[in-house]
């Protein structure tokens, strides 16, 4: 039993001593701190007939001594004190205790102390009993399993057996041969039974699953994990939001048609993809021919000066560039930086690109799908849905997949009531294809809280670089190359942008075939009594009854075209405009894959 003498000096009349916080214990054989405590202790009011055995030093109002054993001293009178004679110290962590004739530390572990009831002539006793384990959970693994140690060595026997949840124990490393030490538990659902002897004490290990787990922060470390029984499946430890995410589906590429088909790949032609029927500026191969001299070294990881040349393009700064591997990583870098998993929203309408909704769904983001009006996206009603939550809108003009636009008006007055707490992620992919674009770029200018995402892929004919950007005000630009990968843009791919960018001539080109095959395959779908969607980008898209069955009879004739199936819209295709052999070819073509599932007007 350790008991606790106070000793005080000797005062003619009764003193009362206040609530006073004891920080340290200074013995008379010992000037170090015996227990540094952070508590504070009631002390009730003691007369003294005549001086106690053992000086007070001078100048110390109260010592405290902690023996082993009770000294032969005169009693101490106590004073009944209205409050109840209890006396209970509040936990309290002790480093060390020490005795005035042992200089090492005898206790050194985590205790509580409780004071009993004090009565005369027996002084206080104090009780010690260890903190559970569960209390402990804070400390570091090998804190904990040397505390356990410690207090293993004077544990009082308990009165009845009792069960106890071992917590999880890292396994130690023997230096000597490097292998795993023994561990005193092998799972965190291991029951270990106390009995009056520690050698009785059985512990039965249970496998923690028998198929998928979720791995808690209990299991959640190499040692635990080593210790489970049975077979983890890669699916197990896989995000779950990517085990229910279903892979953007692209257009099929030549390759893969003449293998299947068993036909000669020039004799393919693909309208699904969007891609420039032109090919690469003749201005941007002189410049990857040339660049490819330097492929032993890495690209410029800022984009200096393709990023001059975009702001110069547009009359902005290179603060407000950012530069993407395509301009679907501009996508990934703002949820990136503006969407938290489980937390924030985004918003976008329903026959909108697929990638927003997948990269909302791979960041455990809600996405708030608004209907169309037409196949037009209903910017009233995304700004209706806008919670606290809303991060980010995405909005593409002209929109893939069905070429619809919104008016610059109608963009003007959803910009200008757009809530502080939102980003609009303006999606212009084919903003070049517009006879009267919006003037996007001057948001920029004045600030607003918008990224126009554009692309080297469509009007400049470069998509096999996958080389884009977006524009957007200085502290959001700064934001997103916070989370842009080095050297996201290669070198081949700058260096064909920037002479791409500078080749007007090809861009107008361009345009000029893409407008005039359009407009030939709009009508010839109204003289055949297809309902088709009017576009204002570089491709259409036409219900035909049987989006899919027409995909496959299209590509059986060596014609590859997108089937509408994964944007939910089954009876649709969508048609890239081509050459004007290429378009003529289909146009040739549509009739034959009809049959069946299209019943055309008589003439």
């Amino acid at each position: 039993m350790t008991k606790i003498i106070r000793i005080f000096r000797p005062e003619p009349a009764p003193v009362a001593a206040p609530e006073v916080p004891i920080s340290e214990v200074i013995t008379p054989a010992r000037k170090e701190p015996a227990v540094e405590v952070p508590a504070t202790i009631t002390l009730a009011k003691v007369c003294h007939s005549e001086p106690p055995a053992a000086a007070t030093p001078a100048g110390n109002k109260i010592e405290r001594v902690i023996e082993k054993t009770a000294p032969k001293e005169e009693p101490l009178q106590a004073k009944p004190t209205p409050k109840p004679a209890t006396a209970t110290r509040p936990e309290a962590q002790i480093s060390e205790v020490v005795t005035p004739a042992q200089k090492e530390p005898i206790v050194e572990a985590s205790t509580q102390i409780t004071l009993s009831k004090v009565s005369q002539p027996e002084p206080i006793e104090a009780s010690v009993r260890p903190v559970a384990k569960e209390s402990r959970t804070d400390l570091s693994p090998s804190l904990r399993s040397a505390l356990d140690d410690k207090s293993s060595e004077k544990k009082p026997t308990p009165k009845e057996p009792a069960a106890e949840i071992l917590p999880p124990v890292e396994k130690q490393i023997d230096r000597s041969t490097h292998q795993p030490r023994e561990e005193k538990a092998s799972s965190s659902l291991a029951i270990r039974t106390e009995s009056s002897s520690p050698k009785e004490a059985k512990a039965e290990i249970k496998p923690i699953f028998t198929g998928q787990v979720e791995i808690t922060p209990a299991l959640d470390n190499p040692a635990r994990l080593r210790q489970i029984k049975g077979v983890i499946s890669v699916n197990d430890i896989a995000n779950r939001e990517l085990l229910d995410l279903v892979p953007y589906e692209p257009g099929k590429p030549v390759d893969d048609v003449a293998r299947e088909i068993g036909l000669d790949p020039a004799s393919i032609i693909k309208l699904a993809s969007n891609e420039n029927p032109l090919g690469p500026s003749p201005l941007a191969m002189a410049a990857m021919h040339k660049a490819i001299e330097n492929c032993h070294f890495y690209p410029d990881g800022g984009g200096f000066h393709l990023r001059n040349a975009i702001a110069h393009t547009f009359d902005l700064g290179r603060e407000n560039v950012v530069l993407g591997n395509g301009s679907n990583e501009i996508i990934e870098l703002l949820f990136h930086t503006f969407t938290r998993p489980g937390i924030h929203e985004i918003i976008t309408a329903r026959h909108a690109f697929a990638v927003y909704t997948l990269m909302a769904q791979l960041f455990g983001v809600h996405a708030i799908v608004v209907d169309d009006v037409d196949f037009t996206p209903d910017l009233p009603a995304m700004l209706k849905a806008v919670t606290p939550q809303t991060r980010l809108i995405f909005l593409a003009s002209p929109n893939n997949p069905t070429g619809t636009r919104v008016t610059n008006e109608a963009l003007d007055a959803f910009l200008r009531d757009l809530p502080p707490h939102v980003i609009a992620v303006l999606d212009e992919a084919y903003y070049e294809f517009l006879d009267n674009p919006p003037d996007t770029v001057g948001q920029v200018k004045n600030g607003a809280r918008v990224v126009l995402m554009r692309t080297f892929s469509k009007i400049q004919g470069l998509a096999g670089l996958r080389i884009g950007y977006g524009l957007a005000a200085a502290e959001i630009a700064n934001l997103l190359q916070r989370a842009r990968q080095p050297f996201n843009a290669n070198l081949i791919a700058q260096a064909g942008a920037m002479a791409g960018l500078a080749d007007v001539e090809h861009q107008k080109k361009t345009k000029a075939i893409t407008d005039e095959g359009r407009r030939l395959i709009e009508d010839t779908f109204a003289k055949m009594g297809l309902k088709y969607v009017p576009s204002s980008a570089n491709f259409v898209m036409v219900n035909v009854g049987d989006g899919g069955e027409v995909f496959k009879r299209l590509m059986k004739k060596g014609i590859i075209v997108r089937s509408m199936v994964s944007y939910h819209l089954p009876a649709y295709i969508r048609v890239s405009i081509g050459t004007p052999e290429q378009n003529a070819r289909f146009l040739a073509e549509l009739p034959g894959a009809l049959e069946g599932l299209v019943s055309f007007p008589r003439p």
